[in-house]
């Protein structure tokens, strides 16, 4: 039941090796660990953390089912929910165990991203995503099953201030479950476990990873060998109460060393013995400097905390701008909030940043009457002159009725807008060789599960002359999604007419299911309405499955 951990190590390892990236944030974090560790165990600042101190986790249970009935096969009931998190709160607190207290407690969320009331359980009905019911959930983000990153950005909260647990009808494999250490894409972040595995340790063993505990067995070279041990803080699982041993190493005798106390391992929940039953203090130790790095976040997040405070504003929406360019370098910012405290809302200040730079502070204090619980109110601000580029704006809730805020991680939001200026030219030409693409055009991929969406790239392999590609083989939806691309607002006062001409060239895929289209739209509006002037799909019959065609070039 828990193979699937040491093939997501695996998995970790790989990326470590292949994304340079990546192996550079996994080797910074594990030397972070090193020196916290030390001023963990040795700095009297933290000896209210050491001992004494109950650490109280978000987390949200998504519920990826399959549209059957709550309470039914994959869509598991609220008391199930319950049952497996208490079982999980008494492994870590060693209610019933032989190990030791991590002082902590995992509780359901109380507050949404939105800073709404919620028991903690986020229900997704994923019948119509493609090859979930057959398949599962896709492993190590390869091979057949439903995509893993299109299924979590259909439900995933904040990875800062919950932590996320998705329960699926199953795992491509047939795996019980896997978690990401820290440190880990936002995207991915969490854990993933059957609905058939609620029960049992593998809640347990998978948080452990979460918290950067390594198996037991780490370092036996895929059951070969006896991992090495001369230095327990930096070799195996870097713990120096857990004997190492090798993974099928679960008998009365460990055959790897006579040191340590044996029990510490083949009977903990980060090992793949049966009847585990316990964490040691080193391992809580490891996973306490966790709270105080990596997931340092989620013990200060307020998602815990009851909705029924006196002053709560919260940022609902932000109106304008959105991802469209703008057409003019005025912009008229508006802000969708709403009042979730009990007080009626008479007054709140709101800053503006753009860029990171405050631009204005707007206090409000003669709103159209008072604003009851739960209602909402549309301000819109004075306007506001942005030069060329792409800027990122932020409003920011100050204060509530004269006072704090009592609820402060939905008192944000910001969003990305860009200005590319207006052409009075009327010979407008776009060939893309500018090596700064984004001076020239604006583009806005409503796919975010396709990656390299556009790029520039030469043209019949001439890298003098270039051409705008779109990468649309790669999606993981049934349904369409769409990429947009913007040019510049044209003047075309006291013209009499205008044309456009471009090169263009399309290939079909090599799955007749899958098929794309180009429409070329234009705006007279600042983008309100939309008429379309060119469309063209790359579904001309018939279809060869098995013969997908070259990289075409423009050229007419």
């Amino acid at each position: 039941m828990m193979l699937v951990s040491v093939e997501q190590w695996m998995f970790t390892k790989n990326m470590m090796a292949n994304d340079i990236e990546y192996r550079k944030n996994f080797e910074e974090l594990e030397k972070s660990y090193e020196k916290r560790l030390d001023d963990y165990l040795h700095n009297p600042e933290f000896a209210n953390f050491r001992i004494g101190n109950t650490l109280t986790i978000p987390v949200v249970f998504h519920v990826l089912h399959l549209g059957e009935p709550e309470g039914t096969d994959s869509n598991v009931s609220k008391l199930e929910i319950l049952a497996a998190l208490k079982q999980l709160n008494e492994q870590y607190k060693n209610i019933n165990g032989k190990g030791v207290d991590i002082e902590v407690d995992f509780c359901l969320a109380q507050r949404d991203p939105m800073g709404n009331p919620t028991e903690g359980i986020n229900r997704v009905d994923c019948s119509t995503v493609a090859q979930y019911d057959t398949a599962g959930m896709q492993y190590n983000m390869t091979g057949s099953g439903a995509s893993e990153a299109l299924l979590k950005a259909k439900s995933k909260w904040n990875n800062k201030l919950y932590y996320n647990i998705w329960i699926v009808n199953k795992i491509k494999g047939g795996w019980a479950g896997f978690a990401y250490f820290p440190g880990s894409s936002a995207s991915l972040d969490g854990m993933v476990i059957t609905y058939t595995s609620l029960f049992g340790n593998t809640l347990a063993h998978e948080i452990g990873h979460a918290l950067s505990l390594y198996h037991t067995f780490e370092g036996d070279g895929g059951n070969k060998i006896c991992p090495p041990n001369s230095n327990c803080n930096s070799d195996g699982d870097l713990i120096c109460d857990t004997p190492p041993h090798k993974q099928s190493d679960c008998g009365g005798t460990n055959p790897c060393t006579i040191n340590g106390i044996w029990e510490n391992s083949v009977y903990n929940y980060m090992s793949y013995c049966p009847g585990t039953d316990r964490f040691t203090q080193g391992q809580k130790d490891r996973m306490r400097v966790a709270f105080l790095t990596s997931r340092k976040s989620l013990i200060t997040s307020e998602a815990c905390l009851s909705t029924a405070l006196l002053n709560d504003v919260g940022v609902q929406k932000i109106l304008n701008p959105n991802s469209a360019p703008l057409c003019s370098n005025v912009i008229s910012p508006k802000l969708l909030i709403k009042n979730y405290g009990k007080n009626d809302l008479v007054s709140t200040k709101i800053v503006i940043l753009i860029d990171g730079v405050p631009v204005d502070t707007f206090l409000y204090t003669d709103l159209p009457g008072k604003i009851v619980q739960n209602d909402t109110l549309t301000i819109t601000f004075d306007p506001l002159t942005v030069t060329n580029g792409t800027h990122t704006i932020r409003f920011s809730v100050l204060d509530v009725n004269n006072s704090n805020d009592e609820y402060d991680l939905n008192n944000y939001a910001e969003t990305v807008f860009n200005y590319i200026g207006v052409s009075t030219t009327s010979n407008f030409c776009i060939d893309f060789n500018n090596s700064v693409l984004y001076d020239e055009v604006k583009l806005v991929t409503l796919d975010k599960f396709v990656p390299d969406t556009a790029r520039v790239v030469g043209c019949d392999n001439n890298p003098n002359n270039v051409c705008l590609a779109f990468k649309s083989f790669d999606s993981p939806y049934k349904d369409s999604t769409t990429s947009d691309l913007y040019f510049k607002s044209i003047d075309l006062k006291g013209t009499q007419y205008a044309h456009f001409t471009f090169d263009i060239s399309m290939r079909q895929d090599s799955n007749c299911g899958h098929w794309s289209y180009i429409a070329i739209d234009v705006s007279k509006d600042c983008g309100v309405n939309w008429k379309t002037l060119y469309y063209k799909n790359d579904v001309p019959p018939p279809c060869n499955p098995f013969n997908s065609k070259p990289d075409l070039y423009p050229d007419n």
